[in-house]
């Protein structure tokens, strides 16, 4: 059986906008088993979508488990690869484990290690995903994740004994990600900006539910406290966040 491999982003908006095109290639190569590399954070969300046949973690450290990794990936005999990710690291597991087609942006730093290159227009997007997956011979990319991703039962049932402990009604909620990875903090907005914003939320009777990554959780439990206690706190990473 033929073995396609995706290479996926770490952020998890890059990482939504390469659903579609793994979509796409369930549809269209049916017949073939497919397979991802992601972070560790990604993988339950991965396997929930039901689209891939294999989800492997792809380690932040430790030089040992990397090459652990590609010794793995060399071991599936993949005939094609497809790297939505541009970094070096990964450009070079996608080499070094011998994967003979490898389609990928021509602005990644290692892009003569790619075989297929497309062309790239600004910040990653599922335009720039879907002109990928064309080079690749895919067609037909949904034009949006919606309705790619299954939440598991467990963390629905986790969501709502959550809510039910805040005392907030999912009818009249809004989720707020305010921050941003550690080199994309330019995109965020101002304290005193999201602090007006919620405010005004609040006003009309909606509670708002600040979300982020435990690493977030200071920033996120002050700027609900300079809100108003109305403001929730959540993160999936890390359990219940009270508001103290």
């Amino acid at each position: 059986m033929e073995r396609k491999l995706f290479f996926h982003m770490n952020q998890l908006g890059d990482f939504l906008f390469s659903l579609p095109v793994i979509a796409a290639a369930r549809r269209q190569w049916h017949q073939a088993s497919l397979a991802s590399v992601v972070r560790p954070e990604f993988v339950t969300l991965l396997q929930a979508t039901g689209l891939v046949d294999d989800v492997i973690t792809r380690p932040r450290t430790l030089l040992r488990s990397k090459h652990a990794l590609l010794g793995r990936i060399r071991d599936m005999e993949c005939t094609h690869a497809l790297l939505f990710s541009e970094s070096p690291e990964v450009l070079l597991l996608a080499a070094l484990s011998g994967i003979p087609k490898r389609t990928g942006f021509s602005t990644a730093s290692l892009n003569f290690l790619l075989t297929e290159k497309a062309l790239r227009s600004g910040v990653p997007s599922l335009a720039n995903n879907t002109a990928l997956a064309a080079l690749a011979g895919l067609e037909q990319v949904p034009v949006t994740y919606t309705g790619l991703l299954r939440i598991p039962v467990a963390e629905q049932d986790r969501a709502r004994a959550w809510l039910d402990a805040h005392r907030v009604s999912a009818g009249s909620m809004i989720i707020v990600g305010p921050g941003a990875s550690k080199r994309r903090k330019d995109k965020c907005w101002s304290s005193a900006h999201w602090q007006q914003l919620l405010k005004k939320i609040t006003e009309q009777g909606i509670t708002p539910v600040l979300t982020g990554s435990p690493g977030e959780k200071p920033q996120l439990l002050h700027l609900a406290k300079q809100v108003s206690p109305q403001v929730k706190v959540f993160s999936s990473l890390d359990g219940f966040l009270p508001l103290a």
